[in-house]
């Protein structure tokens, strides 16, 4: 096959130069007078260029000196087709990691789960090599930490006398869950020419603002809490009147912690694989995303009213959103991506 096109290809250049000539080249016939271009007329289905595109290759390699002209049109006309305005779904699936001034090593967090849906609208950015990816996600956070003892000591407490007193707390068998839903608006940019009719690789980056809409928490434990009057040397404990309690139990209270919006920068790499064949990718201009994303921000929360704001933990209140929140993760991201049919 490679022998064949490079002699119809070499006549072709030789005798072109002198006379008018039509030749084949691809699924084109090309009319040459004294060494020019005159008349190009599509004969076949392009899609019998694009199945022997390698060989042809070869043999642009082999005689692009000889015919410049038809190589710079072959050249042209195996470009891909590329993807233009588009729409698109996804789901997005990791194990976020919460970072906050109350997380640390007596705490036990689950992995817990971060789902993510979102439908898009796509447009390129003229040449540019970027897409414009804007649409409407669904985000729904789940996520469990417990320990079983702490013992600590608060001082400069006072009481319900506005008496002064050394507070000693311990708490005992504590578990946290926080299901948190979050509407968003992300903003990404896609790099990359992907193309109806090849596997094409691409990249995203952009914001994913969001706001929450939906917030449960609850916790569950007890606590022992007990004051040493320095200035009596007395030590009073199992006093509820006073708030000295024994095994005392507690659950989320009405000032909890809660959030109010989520900002986190995000990038991905993947694939875009087209649904369609050679032979029907005019018709059918679907195609499968597949990416590995990251993604890093903030949790902005309403903050509550503890009852004892210098604790190492809140009673009740919702440590995983103690102020400031990081979140971040590492997931998989699956699309689908529906091309118009210009």
């Amino acid at each position: 096959m490679k022998n064949y096109l490079l002699l119809i290809i070499f006549v072709f250049a030789s005798g072109s130069l002198f006379s008018q000539n039509v030749s084949r080249v691809g699924p084109y016939e090309v009319t040459v007078y004294q060494g020019k271009i005159i008349d190009i007329t599509l004969v076949d289905d392009p899609a019998v260029y694009y199945k022997i595109k390698p060989k042809i290759d070869t043999v642009v390699r082999v005689v692009h000196d000889t015919l410049p002209p038809i190589i710079k049109y072959v050249e042209k006309v195996e470009k891909k087709e590329p993807l233009r305005e588009s729409w698109a779904v996804n789901a997005g699936f990791s194990s976020p990691g919460f970072s906050s001034k109350r997380i640390d090593n007596h705490w036990n967090v689950s992995p817990g789960f971060d789902l993510q849906l979102g439908a898009s609208y796509r447009k390129p950015l003229g040449n540019s090599g970027l897409t414009l990816d804007i649409g409407l996600s669904l985000e729904l956070i789940k996520k469990e930490m417990k320990f079983n003892s702490y013992r600590e000591t608060l001082f400069d407490l006072v009481d319900k006398d506005n008496d002064p007193y050394e507070g000693n707390f311990t708490y005992l068998n504590v578990q946290e869950k926080t299901t948190l839903l979050f509407v968003g608006i992300p903003i990404m940019f896609e790099v990359g020419n992907p193309a109806y009719n090849r596997v094409s690789l691409c990249g995203s980056f952009g914001l994913r603002p969001a706001f929450a809409v939906y917030n449960k928490f609850s916790s569950s434990g007890k606590y022992d809490l007990s004051g040493r009057y320095n200035d009596w040397s007395v030590l009073l404990y199992d006093i509820p009147e006073l708030g000295f309690v024994t095994n005392q139990a507690f659950d989320g209270s009405s000032n909890e912690i809660k959030p109010s919006m989520k900002l986190t920068g995000k990038a991905s790499f993947g694939v875009m694989i087209p649904l369609a064949s050679y032979d029907n990718y005019k018709t059918n201009k679907n195609m499968v995303k597949i990416a590995l994303f990251g993604e890093y921000g903030k949790i902005f929360t309403k903050k509550g009213d503890p009852d004892y704001p210098d604790a190492s933990y809140y009673i009740g209140q919702n440590n995983l959103l103690s102020d400031p929140v990081s979140v971040a993760c590492v997931g998989l991201e699956i699309g689908l991506v529906f091309g118009n049919k210009h």
